[in-house]
């Protein structure tokens, strides 16, 4: 994706269908994590711009990692809730873990099917098959209609049911 924010909408129609199992803002720091690694190469002139990242080993580790790394955060802000629900380390991680790697594969999804110099596959194949399945319009698009349909959806949950947002 030429911006970040195209693979926000991705997340918000997970979030308006997962509502307290997702983490929002975990998701969207993920995009901005790997697109970061694309910027560093832009300003450094280095080709491949998407590299290992972008692929689904590295974006697996970046999903464990980040989920570990998170997860103290997460129960220490759960415990500062009033009115907060009391999850289990293990469930939160799995959460967390679940929101990270469908962060990060979409994210290699996405880009394998936009950038040539994409390698989702490394470092089993070089060749990316997904690369242009759809052309980049229509690609655009669908990043913007699910993230309407998604704001949509979670407005009317938060409404129909009064409940928050805050992920477990």
């Amino acid at each position: 994706m030429p911006f970040t924010p195209f693979h926000f909408g991705v997340g918000l129609a997970m979030k308006s269908v997962l509502l307290r199992r997702f983490h929002l803002g975990f998701f969207i720091a993920l995009q901005v994590v790997i697109d970061l690694e694309s910027l560093y190469n832009l300003v450094q002139h280095r080709y491949p711009v998407h590299r290992f990242l972008h692929t689904f080993v590295g974006a697996t580790l970046l999903a464990v990692a980040s989920s570990a790394l998170v997860l103290p955060m997460v129960i220490w802000w759960r415990g500062t809730q009033e009115n907060a629900a009391v999850s289990s380390p293990g469930r939160i991680f799995a959460s967390l873990l679940a929101t990270a790697l469908f962060a990060t594969w979409s994210h290699v999804v996405l880009d394998g099917i936009m950038h040539k110099d994409a390698q989702p596959f490394w470092p089993i194949s070089a060749a990316n098959p997904m690369l242009r399945l759809i052309g980049v319009g229509p690609l655009h698009l669908a990043c913007v209609a699910l993230g309407l349909l998604g704001g949509y959806v979670l407005a009317l949950r938060i409404a129909m049911t009064d409940d928050r947002i805050a992920s477990p």
